[in-house]
């Protein structure tokens, strides 16, 4: 029981595992930002940026203790393989439901409403994951 007891503390002392992070968009210029701050001072922060439209929402379904989900997230476009199994990194959450029709219509009327693109996601390796706008 030690064992597991000291990995936790000594990942939740480490300055470099523990952060804040904070993502916006700003609308006006159409750009999305990202700026991660390190306890640990001696850690830069990390600061991304990207074009609104070079983004996607993501639809992507996982189970939790409490049942089934899915998340809508935003990433780049870049980092995200339609014929891929893998969620892409990077992605941000903007809400979870339970309803998986709850959620694909809150991803699409987003993104219809962003003007980007919308994708649920397929964990299967066989499948395709499905553009719905």
């Amino acid at each position: 029981m030690a064992w597991p007891a000291w990995r936790y503390w000594r990942h939740v002392t480490d300055g470099t595992q523990v952060f804040e992070q904070d993502d916006w968009i700003d609308f006006g210029q159409r750009q999305w930002h990202s700026c991660t701050l390190y306890a640990d001072v001696s850690v830069p922060p990390v600061i991304d940026s990207a074009a609104l439209d070079d983004m996607m929402l993501l639809c992507s379904v996982y189970l939790e203790a409490r049942g089934w989900f899915t998340d809508v997230s935003l990433c780049k476009t870049s980092r995200f393989d339609p014929a891929s199994d893998q969620l892409p990194d990077g992605m941000t959450s903007i809400g979870a439901m339970q309803s998986e029709e709850e959620a694909l219509a809150f991803a699409v009327a987003i993104a219809q409403c962003w003007g980007i693109s919308c994708w649920k996601h397929s964990a299967a390796s066989d499948e395709q994951s499905t553009r719905l706008c």
